[in-house]
């Protein structure tokens, strides 16, 4: 892992490089197989530019701008738990899973914000 010499660990460090709990299992199950899916899902919807989005009451059929958006929202949501629970866990590789979290989150936030501020606006 790459570090600043001289490393002086700060409070924000432990939270974005921490290792996750769990063994084989859950680096797989969560980071291949649930991170998997939402690629999926995200991308389709984003190459098609349209979706089904499920919600607590009913679903609602996306097209355009906002399927792009959830689809988005989708893909940094999987790339974050792909850094998170599958690249955290190899050691020559941890470095980058930090950078994963980050991009996953800034994608995953950006998507979904402008599907919701498109949504409350009635622009979909």
């Amino acid at each position: 892992m790459l570090q600043r010499m001289p490393y002086e660990p700060r409070a924000n460090d432990d939270d974005w490089s921490s290792t996750p709990n769990g063994g084989a299992w859950q680096a797989w199950g969560i980071g291949i197989g649930v991170a998997g899916v939402l690629l999926y899902y995200g991308s389709n919807a984003i190459w098609a530019h349209e979706t089904i989005f499920n919600g607590s009451r009913a679903s609602e059929h996306l097209r355009g701008t906002t399927a792009i958006a959830v689809g988005a929202g989708e893909v940094g949501l999987a790339v974050l738990l792909f850094s998170h629970h599958f690249i955290q866990h190899w050691r020559p590789m941890a470095w980058y899973a930090v950078l994963g979290k980050i991009a996953g989150l800034l994608a995953m936030i950006g998507g979904l914000g402008t599907y919701a501020v498109m949504s409350f606006a009635g622009w979909h």
